[in-house]
């Protein structure tokens, strides 16, 4: 998964980035069933070399994008406040 900012694209995270195990989780879902996956981001950057030397991510507005393997990606928006 990633998200960028709304606008000009550039990426402040990504689960590929430096992840925590093996990085894949299995799950089997059932037919015309949904999985639910929740993210909780403390709103810093994260980059492929582990460091994340960047301010949090400030107010506006941003794309989530998740593409699991052979299913299609899914998007969404969405608004972070001033603290």
């Amino acid at each position: 998964m990633t998200i960028t900012r709304a606008g000009d694209d550039s990426r402040v995270y990504s689960t590929a980035d430096c992840p925590e195990g093996d990085g894949s989780e299995l799950v089997r879902v059932g037919a015309k069933r949904n999985v639910v996956w929740t993210v909780t981001w403390d709103r810093r950057p994260t980059s492929p070399s582990c460091g994340s030397a960047a301010a949090p991510a400030g107010p506006g507005t941003y794309l989530a994008e998740a593409e699991p393997p052979g299913l299609a990606k899914a998007m969404t928006s969405f608004v972070l406040e001033a603290d």
